[in-house]
């Protein structure tokens, strides 16, 4: 079984970040890139991809469902695999985990499709 492990983000935290931004955390983004793949080799996932959306900002809408869709259409999975969009037991679901969640339902739908992102 090929696993395929996509990140939606890059590794980097949202320039929105403030303080944190100014204090150097920004530069981590490398190092948080290599321990997604580090660990994700752990667990024997085959191949780790990061889309280019920063942590804490991610918006649902038309470019996070493209790139999703279009991951799904080029791997061909059987079974794909998310983050809950939902609230739960402990409160509501982070913004980024709603959007991502929710994309990746809709991008599941828009990569079987081919009227949807015909140029891609």
């Amino acid at each position: 079984m090929k696993t395929v492990y996509r990140h939606s983000i890059d590794g980097k935290l949202s320039p929105f970040w403030g303080e944190q931004l100014r204090s150097g955390i920004n530069n981590r983004g490398p190092l948080r890139v290599q321990e997604e793949t580090n660990s994700a080799r752990v667990v024997g996932v085959d191949n780790v991809e990061f889309l280019d959306h920063q942590d804490g900002v991610i918006e649902g809408g038309l470019p996070l469902r493209r790139d999703i869709a279009l991951a799904i259409r080029r791997h061909r999975p059987d079974v794909v695999i998310t983050m809950s969009y939902e609230d739960g037991p402990r409160g509501p679901a982070s913004a980024d985990h709603r959007s991502v969640g929710l994309a990746v339902v809709d991008a599941a739908r828009d990569a079987g499709n081919r009227w949807v992102f015909l140029n891609n």
